[in-house]
Parts: C-alpha cells; sequence; structure tokens
C-alpha cells in the first residue's frame, strides 16, 4: 500500500482540542496511514499523552481503554466502514462499552 501524505478526519479534529491534561488515544489499521497520523503529533505540545496504535485493530484499542484511567472521557469512534457488517460492529462495541463506562 502507498504511505498517506496527509491524514485526514477526526485526528485532526482532537488535535485541534487537546488540552494539557488530556489523554488521547488513536488507533489506525493500516500501517502506512498510521505513520501519517503518527507525523501529526511529534511536535504537539502535549503529545507525551497521545498514544497511537499503528496498525492495529480500534475495536480492541476500544476495548483496552474503556474505561478510561481518568474515569471520565469521550469516544469517538470513525470506522472506515470498508466491511458489510461495519454499523452492526460500532452498534455492538458501544452498547457492550458504555456499560463499562458508567
Amino acid at each position: 500500500p502507498k504511505s498517506v501524505g496527509v491524514y485526514p478526519g477526526s485526528a485532526m479534529i482532537l488535535r485541534r482540542l487537546l488540552r494539557p491534561a488530556d489523554r488521547l488515544v488513536l488507533s489506525e489499521l493500516h500501517p502506512g496511514e498510521g505513520d501519517a497520523l503518527a507525523s501529526l503529533f511529534p511536535k504537539h505540545p502535549h503529545h507525551r499523552r497521545v498514544y497511537i496504535h499503528s496498525p492495529s485493530d480500534g475495536y480492541k484499542v476500544w476495548k483496552a481503554h474503556v474505561p478510561p484511567l481518568e474515569r471520565r472521557g469521550l469516544v469517538l469512534c470513525d470506522p472506515p466502514y470498508e466491511k458489510a457488517t461495519e454499523f452492526d460492529d460500532v452498534l455492538k462495541a458501544y452498547t457492550e462499552h458504555v456499560k463499562r463506562f458508567q
């Protein structure tokens, strides 16, 4: 797969909103896109609290980090919708993890 030079999407939104006390956990399934994602954060002032898992299954990363250590958090799930089951997968993951978050 060809490497991606610019990483679009939700990571850019989160990067702009990241505060000093926040911890940001990101996952990317595709290695080339993971490199582009990682390139967004090395010069970010709060990069020490950014964790990037790539290549990685976002559903497994989500499960591993819920509930968050801080006992508060925001989950933004932005799947690629590459599989026919993706809508059901998101709903199932959300349903499972919201119970763990309470």
